[in-house]
Parts: C-alpha cells; sequence; structure tokens
C-alpha cells in the first residue's frame, strides 16, 4: 500500500460535486438489439451516434446480400433505435456491393463546413447510389454525400480505419482497385480537409498486400499523433515502422513507434488500436517486439513496448476499455482464439474468457468470432458473427453486456463520533456531518486503506473513478470530498 499525503493547502480547496460509490453488482447481457441480428456474414463496426435524431447505435458489417434485423436496405449497414428497439436503413438506397463482396469495416464522425457528418469506410460500390462514393462517403442526417476520392464501382480503394484530428480526416486501407485517391497516390494512407485529398508521406508498403487496418489519435508526450497499425513492413520508407507507426502531423513525417512490431507470419498485421487509462494498445497476430516475448497485444507506454497477456492464438480484431460497473478493464474480441473463448478481458495480466466467451456461428457453421467493440452509454457491444454469449442465446451475432447499475449509498456516512474509543466509533449512523470528514481525515493521515482508498483518479467520468487502486493520495481525498458534498 502506498500512502501519499495530502499536501496542508488541499484542506482549503472548496468541496466538490461528485457521486455516490459503487456497490457490488453484475452486469447483464442482452440480445437485444440482436434480434433477428444478421443471417450472413458479421457484424463489426458498431458506434453510436446521433445524425440530429436521437443517438442510435450504427452497425456495420459483411451482411451485403443481407439485413440486419430483417429491416429491408440495411446491406452492410443499419441503425438501431435503443427507445423504440426497431432496426431501420440508413438512406434509400443504402450500401451496394457491386460484383465482389462488400464490407463495412469504421466509422468516424467528422465535421465538414460546420456541419457534422457520419464518415462510412469500408469496401463497396456506393453509398445511396451516388457517384463516387465507393468504399468512402457521408451520411448528412438525412442524405448521403461524396468526398470527392474518384472512387466508383469497383474501382476503388479499401478503407479499414479513420481518424480526426485539428480538422483532418486521416483515412487508412489499401490500395486494391484504387490506386489514388482524389487524384493523389493512396498507397493505403491519405488526409481530407474537406476540399482536397493529400498523401501521407507515400503510404505503406510491405510483400503482401500492405494495408492499414486501424488508425487511433494519441499523445505519449510527444505531441498528439495519428498511429497506424495493419500489415505492411514500411511506413514512408522509414525504418522501424513494421507493423505499428505514427504520422506526425506538425512535421508531415512517419515515425517509428519503438522500433515497431514483427509479425510472426508476412500473411498477417496487426488489427486494432484503443487508448486505456493514458496509454496505447494495438492488437492483432502474434507479434514480436524488441526484448518482450512474443503476444497478441502490445502497450506503449511512450518510450517501449510491452507485451500484454499471453499469446491468445489466432487474430485480435478489436479491443477497447469497458467499466462495467465494478472498474474499468480492458477487452478484446478474436477469431481463431477458442482458449479465450473469442471474448476475453485482462484480468491479473492474463486474458480471461469473459462469462465463458461467445459460442455457436449460424452463418458459417464453422467456429464463431468477434470482430467489433464498441461502448455505447453504460453497455459494452459486441459484434461479430455468434450464436450465443454470456447468458443470452440467438444472438445473431450481436449482443449488449450492459454495466450494473451502481446502488447509490451514503458513502460519505463513515461514524457516529470523531472521538476515537468513544462508543460508535467507525460506527455509520445515517447522519453526515463534521464527524464523518474528521474521522476520514483520521484514517486518511493513518493510511487505513480500508476507509481511505476510495479512487484511481478525482475526475469524474474517466476509466478509474469510484475505483481503489492501492494507492492513498489526493485524488482519494478530494473524491471523499466530492461524496461529503453530495450529502446522503
Amino acid at each position: 500500500m502506498t500512502f501519499r499525503p495530502v499536501a496542508p493547502a488541499a484542506l482549503a480547496v472548496a468541496l466538490l460535486a461528485g457521486v455516490a460509490v459503487a456497490q457490488p453488482c453484475t452486469p447483464t447481457w442482452s440480445n437485444q438489439p440482436g434480434q433477428p441480428g444478421i443471417t450472413t456474414g458479421y457484424i463489426a463496426p458498431i458506434l453510436g451516434y446521433d445524425d440530429g435524431s436521437g443517438e442510435k447505435v450504427y452497425v456495420g458489417g459483411s451482411f451485403y446480400n443481407s439485413t440486419i434485423g430483417g429491416a429491408p436496405g440495411t446491406s452492410m449497414l443499419g441503425r438501431w433505435d435503443p427507445n423504440t428497439s426497431t432496426w431501420s436503413a440508413v438512406g434509400s438506397p443504402g450500401l451496394a456491393n457491386g460484383s465482389t463482396n462488400g464490407f463495412l469495416t469504421s466509422f468516424e464522425p467528422f465535421t465538414v463546413a460546420g456541419q457534422p457528418k457520419l464518415v462510412v469506410g469500408g469496401f463497396y460500390a456506393s453509398a445511396g447510389g451516388l457517384p463516387g462514393t465507393a468504399s468512402l462517403a457521408m451520411w448528412n442526417g438525412a442524405a448521403w454525400e461524396d468526398l470527392g476520392t474518384g472512387w466508383q464501382g469497383n474501382d476503388r480503394g479499401s478503407v479499414w480505419g479513420m481518424a480526426v484530428h485539428n480538422g483532418l480526416l486521416y483515412v487508412g486501407g489499401g490500395n486494391v482497385g484504387g490506386s489514388t485517391i482524389g487524384g493523389v497516390p493512396y498507397n493505403g494512407a491519405a488526409s481530407w480537409d474537406g476540399q482536397a485529398w493529400t498523401n501521407l508521406g507515400g503510404g505503406v508498403t510491405g510483400s503482401f498486400s500492405p494495408f492499414i487496418a486501424a488508425m487511433q489519435l494519441h499523445d505519449d508526450g510527444s505531441g498528439p499523433k495519428i498511429y497506424a497499425a495493419g500489415r505492411f513492413s514500411s511506413a514512408g520508407g522509414v525504418a522501424g515502422t513494421s507493423s505499428v507507426a505514427r504520422w506526425d502531423p506538425a512535421t508531415q513525417q512517419w515515425e517509428s513507434v519503438g522500433g515497431g512490431l514483427f509479425s510472426t507470419s508476412s500473411a498477417f498485421g496487426m488489427e486494432a488500436l484503443t487508448v486505456f487509462e493514458g496509454e496505447l494498445y494495438v492488437a492483432g497476430y502474434l507479434h514480436g517486439a524488441t526484448g518482450q516475448p512474443t503476444a497478441n497485444v502490445f502497450r506503449w507506454n511512450g518510450s517501449s513496448w510491452v507485451a500484454v497477456g499471453q499469446p491468445t492464438g489466432g487474430r485480435i480484431t478489436s479491443i477497447i476499455g469497458f467499466n462495467d460497473g465494478a472498474g474499468a478493464d480492458l477487452y478484446i474480441g478474436g477469431t481463431a482464439t477458442p482458449n479465450i473463448g473469442y471474448f476475453a478481458r485482462l484480468e491479473a495480466g492474463q486474458w480471461v474468457a469473459v462469462d465463458g466467451g461467445v459460442t455457436g456461428n449460424s452463418v458459417t457453421g464453422s467456429f464463431p468470432s468477434v470482430f467489433g467493440l464498441s461502448v455505447v452509454g453504460d453497455s459494452l457491444y459486441v459484434g461479430g458473427n455468434f450464436t450465443a454469449i454470456g447468458t443470452v442465446a440467438s444472438t445473431g451475432g450481436l449482443a449488449r453486456y450492459e454495466a450494473c447499475q451502481m446502488t447509490p449509498s451514503c458513502a460519505p456516512d463513515l461514524t457516529t463520533t470523531a472521538i476515537a474509543g468513544s462508543p460508535g466509533y467507525g460506527v455509520p449512523n445515517g447522519v453526515l456531518n463534521n464527524d464523518d470528514f474528521f474521522y476520514y481525515l483520521a484514517q486518511f493521515a493513518a493510511g487505513n486503506a480500508a476507509v481511505a482508498d476510495l479512487t484511481t483518479t478525482a475526475v469524474p467520468g474517466t476509466p478509474g473513478y469510484g475505483v481503489p487502486n492501492g494507492i492513498i493520495n489526493n485524488d482519494d481525498f478530494f473524491y471523499y470530498l466530492a461524496l461529503f458534498a453530495q450529502g446522503c
């Protein structure tokens, strides 16, 4: 247990507004909105987005010759209204796959000329039948718009990941049938300012169909940069950029991130990125890093790569942080990963299947997979091709893991009296007053973790808020002030 006393000046800080501490509870599973779900392909990506008609859950995937939820016009893309529990199409018509298989890979909100849009990326022939919308289009809440890519029908590149920073939309993917984007070379990496496209330093290269699978804005202390993960041996020809690299908007150059990561197979790369508790995580196929054992997940701490958990086998396709009501944890989804149930959580440094993981696959009849993870409201949405997860069946490839509802209690009510040794000392009595405050101060000064260790952070809404972490410091003190200010 680490004890760090509060500076005396902190006692003069005004009381803050806060929320009650969480009590033990159990998250619940729901197969809504996964009824009836999909009958072909898989589900991913997933995003909570308000296009002007209230927040909906936007869901994409590879169900190009099918629908989701049985709603017409939802090939590859549909939206679910949590208020009415209904599915609907996004525009009419929606997405068309053309003469090849179509799929959706990514969503990214982006503002153009002051107007919010939802950019939809993947590999498809058109959106709303509009010319120039192959693989990349914008939904403005009423109609589809193009981004000036020049991609048409089957003459199109692919888009797998996107990010936004400083008024620019960053797009990552592969050439496939489109070697230019907006009249400039593509090579899997470009940016758009709402009018013109710019290639990012020559893009990515590799011996086996190179592409960028994911993009993530992150600042590791060296400034905000666009991190890219995928199947490539080099980004912009810069040494040490295999499988993961970063683009510096300030210098307009690709940079190595800790010497890169090294795939154990040239056919597979890294596939997912996320920021969790201030650090960057990358996941995918089994990789190595300088001075580290092979793993499917690595953490970038700002100076080096650290292997996270045991090798999972197969491919990790998605990674995200989620607070299920008992604290924030890191979750992963994958394919060909039966030893972790295809859906796992990091517990004590190991990947452990969550409630047994997912089972069944009514789409292909083979093993199940998880391809998409997204937090919307107080729930973690899990998408892929599976028929059961946790306590629910008939998922249709989509299920919702709802955080347990925190039961408010009078958390700051700690004692009947502040006089040590007196009857009622350390016994709550339903009355919140100065006795409770001074009792907490005494326990804090004594380093009594059972009473004083309350939280990881004092910033409401951030991971670790209300979750003890084994360290007694200013965060715990200010968190108690917030509880005390709330009252009972």
